[in-house]
């Protein structure tokens, strides 16, 4: 298993799910239109950014550290990640 990401967190390249091509493509494509932030969160009473970009898609909010994250509207390219994912795990 290779972590494909050049910094901090993992993502895993599945070669049953997606063929390099559209694998590329879809990193591509996700890299540039995804809606990221960077908000603050409230601890003790202090607050501080938070030390990660972010992104919230989907259906339902999400809330921690004084944060509400709103979601977004599933991108084509999400859903597609979403339905192959749902279809390979069995689950929705």
């Amino acid at each position: 298993m290779q972590n494909l990401l050049p910094k901090d967190g993992v993502m895993v390249y599945e070669p049953d799910l997606f063929d390099p091509v559209e694998a590329q493509s879809l990193l591509e494509k996700l890299t540039h239109t995804i809606q990221w932030e960077r908000p603050n969160f409230r601890i003790y009473g202090k607050e501080f950014p938070v030390p990660r970009m972010t992104a919230w898609y989907g259906e339902v909010e999400y809330k921690y550290s004084g944060i509400i994250n709103t979601p977004l509207p599933w991108t084509e390219e999400l859903l597609l990640i979403k339905e192959k994912a749902e279809k390979a795990s069995h689950h929705q």
